[in-house]
């Protein structure tokens, strides 16, 4: 009898705490399920897919059609800019170099003075030739039609000309650089991404003629024919 009633008990016990263990177990399955679940939900409030690791750098619809900020086509223009040419025509003082200044107001709009200092001559008696040098002044309005080419609109005045009086023999009597003009032209430049240009330039000139001229101003072609660079 009091082996079957220590069977009981010892049965009993068993019992009680295999179930105690069970209870337990359970519980800690139960937190570790309700910390994975919130894990979760903290996951999916701070990345748009969670589920999948790779989706986190796929764009979204939002991403898809955000427009960015349009960048500014071509290269930048600096506000300022110096240029150096040489030319033939009537802003290059005949035969001459000319410095200028460049001042970019846009992209497409630009505002040039400049100052030449060239060579007139004059041709004489025995195929020689005789002349000096001398300076002009030029404005000019550049507006570009395409990236490499400018449509300009050119003012421009000084010593166009020299006064040569010889004798019978051919000998210079006087040489004055006293023909003073101005004028307008209209021209086109084209410049390459390097800064380098050439331009051409047609337009039409008033000019005082020297004294014992039939005339006092008298009116001729103008023209500018240059290659330069520009930098800034």
């Amino acid at each position: 009898m009091i082996d079957n009633l220590e069977s009981k008990i010892n049965s009993s016990f068993f019992r009680r705490t295999a179930r105690n263990i069970g209870l337990y177990v359970g519980a800690i399955a139960l937190a570790l399920t309700a910390g994975c679940t919130a894990q979760k939900n903290i996951s999916k409030e701070n990345h748009p897919h969670p589920d999948n690791y790779y989706d986190l750098d796929k764009p979204t619809t939002a991403d898809v059609f955000k427009k960015e900020p349009e960048k500014p086509k071509g290269k930048r223009l600096p506000p300022f800019e110096i240029g150096i040419s040489l030319g033939k025509g009537n802003s290059y003082s005949s035969l001459g170099a000319k410095l200028s200044g460049i001042l970019n107001i846009d992209r497409q709009i630009s505002c040039e003075l400049g100052l030449s200092y060239g060579l007139i001559a004059a041709p004489i008696a025995n195929n020689a030739i005789v002349g000096t040098f001398v300076l002009n002044g030029s404005a000019t309005a550049h507006y570009k039609i395409m990236e490499e080419q400018s449509l300009f609109l050119r003012l421009f005045y000084g010593t166009q000309g020299a006064n040569v009086i010889t004798d019978c023999y051919g000998n210079v009597v006087t040489f004055k650089p006293d023909i003073l003009g101005g004028g307008i032209m209209l021209g086109s430049r084209f410049t390459s991404s390097d800064g380098t240009f050439a331009e051409l330039g047609l337009g039409i000139m008033m000019c005082k003629h020297a004294p014992g001229y039939h005339a006092d101003y008298g009116f001729s072609g103008a023209f500018d024919l240059g290659i330069g660079f520009k930098f800034g």
